[in-house]
């Protein structure tokens, strides 16, 4: 049995390794009664021109106060408690970055960013890396994000994150049951 939950241990850890170094970071930030998270971009060493972002809510979920990237013209910040795609991305340069986007929106039901510079590669700030949009969901919702990095009209690399966000009745709950769980085992 234990040769079996190993092998399948491996093959999983093999079956999801990629050759890329880029990460694709989701980030928490707290405290609100939702759940707010900021995606991330960290190309490490690799070269890249252009990215495809695309996040979808779960299932009986949504995705809460779709605003703009700008603020006044002002790029809005990671962590404020709204879904946005990033300013920084398509504000001119030397204030952003300058992309052209061939798609930017940011709706209830999708929030989608495709993109990158004219004629140039992407480089990205050291961890977490460059900030790509701000997700915000209700307790209890969950969205998926799907990430595509390309360079020359070819993928280098491919994410697909689901996040769920629990409820805290929920989680408390968990966590007696744990404790219960852990208790009960030290008497046996």
């Amino acid at each position: 049995m234990k040769r079996i939950i190993s092998g399948t241990f491996l093959l999983s850890l093999l079956a999801c390794s990629t050759a890329s170094a880029i990460e694709f970071n989701i980030i928490p930030n707290g405290p609100s009664p939702n759940g707010v998270y900021s995606l991330y971009l960290d190309g490490m060493s690799e070269t890249f021109d252009s990215i495809d972002l695309t996040v979808v809510p779960g299932p009986s979920s949504t995705l809460l106060n779709p605003v703009g990237g700008l603020n006044v013209f002002v790029p809005r910040p990671p962590g404020e408690e709204s879904t946005f795609v990033s300013g920084i991305l398509s504000f001119p340069t030397p204030a952003g970055l300058g992309w052209t986007t061939l798609v930017n929106e940011s709706t209830s039901d999708e929030l989608r960013v495709a993109g990158g510079p004219l004629m140039a590669t992407i480089d990205t700030p050291p961890a977490p890396g460059l900030f790509l949009a701000n997700i915000m969901v209700p307790v209890g919702g969950s969205f998926t994000a799907t990430l595509q990095v390309v360079n020359d009209g070819n993928t280098i690399a491919s994410f697909n994150t689901f996040c769920c966000i629990p409820e805290p009745t929920a989680t408390l709950s968990l966590t007696v049951l744990c404790l219960v769980g852990v208790a009960g085992g030290r008497y046996r």
